[in-house]
């Protein structure tokens, strides 16, 4: 096929990221945003790669009964949301069987560990951060977000998945001239709403590293977290992924748990508060600021012995995990990029560890490490995918494994 090529095709399903596959005539896969599985197209070829090409629709022959009105005033330009144009309960279908292709392809034997989709009630509004890209040229200024092509900006006044304070505050500054005037061309502008405190913080391209940390209300507690440190975008889904977690440390009784890219301690807080017997947690970040917030969030439970340590973990993780107890548990949640090969060689090295809670927002990632985890004995007990995107096209992957 080449670009400008026309043809018929039926979706034979939707993969992760949101887009339809089909296949164009020569047999090249061809993936198709705003589409449906079983929906009968004319599609144009709009992109050919080595291996596979994109392609847009041009005609609706045989519309999918699961499709809607797209309630989003911006979604010819914005590509951000993919499934705004059919019900939560259908995209939450087409996420989970995703996960189940993945799995199947790459673990055909670990079916039966595959578990239903998670997702919370709050399927629009949920978003506790936006970034914004300013793009301007002269006096005339575009602020939203980056199109598919990675360079164009949509000026988007408004967004659906916005928690209601930061849209409201989001409104107020597009009215603010002097904010408005203030943004040069590439600048970021960011908003951050904070539970604990009910209210918006702002910022253009970097945070003030001497701000305050921000406190989150979560299930079982407060959290603190520093002013741009990464934290989960929907608190709800984030809530119910800690109780999972919590779940399955409760169930094998673990003693003591590792926390590895641990942030300002997320999953450090939530199992000191909801798993009893766990006595000992040892987590490790990059970065310093969080590593000071973690200590802080923990100083407060006398009956767990809590150390953070600042640095690089697939650095640090040799010697971290170099005297392992048994009756331990290791979590790790790193970066799309998901666990650096020196990560995985220690995590492999260490015998004592036999128990692994592998969290992840990139599935290519997360089944390179699990195939390179699998051949040192670990086994996928349980895997499941949590909606923390909604609307997006992505999904979290919650993942039990041992050996």
């Amino acid at each position: 096929m080449e670009k400008g090529e026309k043809f018929e095709a039926i979706i034979e399903k939707n993969v992760f990221g949101g887009d339809g596959m089909c296949k164009a005539p020569d047999g090249m896969v061809i993936f198709v945003a705003n589409s449906l599985e079983g929906e009968r197209l004319i599609v144009e070829v709009t992109a050919v790669k080595r291996s596979f090409g994109r392609g847009e629709i041009v005609k609706i022959l045989e519309a999918s009964p699961h499709r809607m009105e797209n309630p989003c005033k911006y979604a010819k330009e914005c590509c951000n949301c993919k499934y705004l144009f059919t019900s939560f309960e259908y995209e939450n279908k087409l996420k989970e069987k995703q996960l189940r292709d993945i799995v199947m392809q790459a673990f055909p034997e670990y079916e039966s560990c595959i578990k239903p989709i998670a997702y919370g009630k709050n399927e629009l509004h949920y978003r506790n951060k936006a970034v914004f890209h300013a793009h301007r040229v002269s006096k005339f200024l575009d602020l939203g977000y980056v199109k598919a092509d990675n360079v164009s900006v949509v000026d988007i006044p408004e967004c659906l998945l916005l928690a209601p304070e930061i849209q409201q505050q989001y409104s107020k500054i597009r009215e603010n001239l002097s904010i408005m005037h203030s943004l040069r061309d590439g600048m970021e502008f960011t908003l951050r709403y904070e539970s604990g405190k009910n209210r918006v913080h702002y910022w253009r391209n970097a945070p003030d590293l001497k701000a305050s940390w921000l406190r989150e209300t979560l299930d079982c507690g407060t959290l603190s977290v520093p002013l741009g440190s990464f934290f989960q975008v929907n608190t709800e889904v984030a809530n119910m992924l800690l109780g999972r977690v919590a779940e399955v440390i409760n169930n094998q009784k673990f003693t003591t748990c590792y926390d590895l890219y641990c942030g300002s301690g997320f999953f450090a807080f939530g199992v000191a508060n909801m798993c009893p017997d766990v006595k000992n947690i040892v987590g490790t970040e990059i970065d310093e600021r969080a590593v000071e917030c973690a200590k802080f969030n923990l100083k407060d439970f006398t009956n767990v012995n809590s150390k953070f340590i600042a640095g690089d973990a697939a650095k640090k993780l040799p010697e971290i995990l170099g005297n392992v107890p048994e009756n331990s548990i290791v979590i790790v949640d790193p970066p799309r990029t998901g666990l650096d090969a020196k990560a995985v060689q220690a995590i492999n090295r260490s015998l004592n560890i036999k128990n692994l809670i592998y969290i992840s927002c990139n599935p290519s990632s997360w089944v390179r490490d699990v195939l390179r985890l699998q051949k040192h004995g670990f086994k996928l007990k349980e895997v499941q995918a949590f909606n923390m995107f909604n609307r997006t096209g992505h999904f979290e992957v919650f993942s039990y494994l041992d050996r």
